[in-house]
C-alpha cells in the first residue's frame, strides 16, 4: 500500500488520479453491496410470507399490500443503486409465491380452527372495550 502511494505520487503529484481510482473503487464496493442487500430483502419477503401463511393470514393480502408500494414508487430508473428490489419486482415474486402457497391445501387446513379462535378473541376484546349502553332516561316533569 505504501509503495502504491509512492508510485502514484510520482505519476500523479496532484492526486487527481488517486482520487479517481479511490472513488471508482468505492462506487464498485457500494454497487456490489446493493446486490447483496437486494438478495437479503428478497429472502426477508419470502420469510415474511411464510410467517404470514403459518399464522393463518391470507398470503395474497401481502401481495395486495405490495401493490400499494408499486403505486407509491413509480421511479424505476436507478434500480442498480437501490438497497431494496423494485416494488414491482417484489410484487411479482410475492404473487408467484403466494399463488404456490394458496394452492397448497396443507397451508389452509389448520387455519380454519385458528381463524375461528382469532375471530372469537377479537369479538370478546371488542365487547370488553365497548362503552356501556345507557338506557334513555324518562323526560323530567312526567
Amino acid at each position: 500500500a505504501l509503495l502504491q502511494l509512492l508510485v502514484l505520487s510520482l505519476l500523479d503529484p496532484t492526486g487527481l488520479l488517486e482520487l479517481a481510482v479511490s472513488a471508482t473503487m468505492q462506487l464498485g464496493s457500494y454497487v456490489s453491496r446493493r446486490q447483496f442487500d437486494r438478495e437479503c430483502e428478497a429472502e426477508a419477503d419470502a420469510t415474511g410470507l411464510d410467517i404470514v401463511t403459518r399464522a393463518c393470514f391470507d398470503p395474497v393480502a401481502a401481495a395486495r399490500m405490495m401493490s400499494k408500494f408499486v403505486e407509491l414508487d413509480p421511479d424505476r430508473s436507478s434500480a442498480w443503486l437501490r438497497s431494496h428490489p423494485l416494488a414491482a419486482t417484489r410484487l411479482k415474486r410475492l404473487l408467484s409465491q403466494s399463488g404456490r402457497i394458496e394452492a397448497d391445501a396443507r397451508a389452509r387446513e389448520h387455519c380454519a380452527h385458528e381463524q375461528l379462535d382469532l375471530r372469537a378473541a377479537l369479538r370478546a376484546l371488542y365487547e370488553r372495550s365497548a362503552p356501556p349502553t345507557v338506557a334513555p332516561s324518562a323526560p323530567r316533569g312526567s
